[in-house]
């Protein structure tokens, strides 16, 4: 992680408050937690606000400090986004805040309120292809810089959203942590006991939030038609999310109740990668997604 805040021309001492919906197991998540430790590690501040999560309990081992509001809407224009909007702009100014850091479209519109009654520089990440929608062409809000997790995302910024060129930068994703070969299989023993695993049984993986663009429903599928094929098969859904109920609903109906296991505990992610027999990403469009640099690190096949 190169010197991000240099480069976007604001000082490296800056106060950084980093905005996003929730602190739930996915990818925003991952993202704001490496990026706030090493901004951390750097001499910067870091204070997070968020709607809350599952995850939300550790985010002190980052070094940032976290406040919860409920900002946990999908409705971007939601009229308790004006009334969040000053209690932020409060903090912003008894805490100094450099810059405004928003991770989502809600937490961007959120963080252009706050903006404008503080003048106080923004920056967007983009983390992936927005939803094409009338409000969102006619007030676009897009901050001083924006960065993209992928080229094809940068792409889709500058062309389908009229983004300038200029303010758009490319981070790729990055991760920190390769377990060896010793926590891979430890890792893989302890999750075999745990779903009760026979021997000759293979383990399937995937990981991420539980929303129709991940493609679990296509997995489930695939499932189905392997049943006869591979009997001894059988798959490990870890995640949470609006598609849940409907997800479930849809393995009891395909009679795979003993095959697709879900795990929606957030403190189940960091044990199980390089406990699958192999990962699969069936994602319909990501735009950069930290699962399959996880499940590389930790040397799984891959099927995407």
């Amino acid at each position: 992680m190169r010197p991000g805040f240099r480069t976007f021309g604001f000082p490296r001492e800056v106060h950084t408050l980093i905005l996003t919906n929730h602190l739930n197991s996915g990818g925003i998540t991952t993202y704001c937690r490496v990026l706030s430790s090493h901004l951390v590690r750097r001499g910067i501040r870091v204070s997070v606000i968020s709607g809350g999560g599952g995850e939300a309990g550790g985010w002190i081992s980052t070094g940032a400090s976290h406040r919860m509001l409920p900002i946990h809407t999908s409705a971007e224009f939601h009229p308790r986004l004006w009334f969040l909007a000053a209690t932020i702009a409060r903090f912003c100014r008894e805490e100094k805040v450099g810059v405004i850091h928003s991770q989502t479209r809600t937490t961007q519109v959120l963080a252009a309120l706050v903006a404008a009654a503080t003048r106080i520089p923004r920056v967007d990440t983009c983390h992936g292809f927005l939803t094409r929608r009338w409000w969102r062409r006619r007030v676009p809000l897009w901050a001083n810089r924006v960065i993209a997790v992928s080229r094809p995302v940068a792409q889709d910024l500058i062309d389908g959203w009229g983004v300038e060129p200029g303010r758009v930068r490319v981070v790729p994703h990055g991760i920190e942590q390769f377990p060896d070969d010793d926590e891979i299989a430890r890792r893989r023993g302890q999750l075999r006991n745990r779903y009760h695993l026979q021997a000759g049984e293979i383990l399937a993986g995937a990981i991420g939030r539980l929303s129709p663009v991940k493609g679990y429903s296509v997995m489930i599928d695939a499932m189905a038609i392997l049943r006869e094929k591979c009997p001894g098969l059988k798959t490990l859904l870890v995640g949470c999310g609006p598609q849940e109920k409907e997800l479930k609903s849809r393995v009891r109906e395909m009679g795979l109740g003993e095959k697709v296991i879900f795990e929606t505990s957030a403190q189940c992610d960091a044990d199980v990668w390089g406990g699958f027999d192999f990962f699969v990403a069936p994602s319909i469009q990501e735009g950069f997604g930290f699962s399959i640099l996880e499940a590389m690190a930790a040397s799984m096949p891959i099927v995407g």
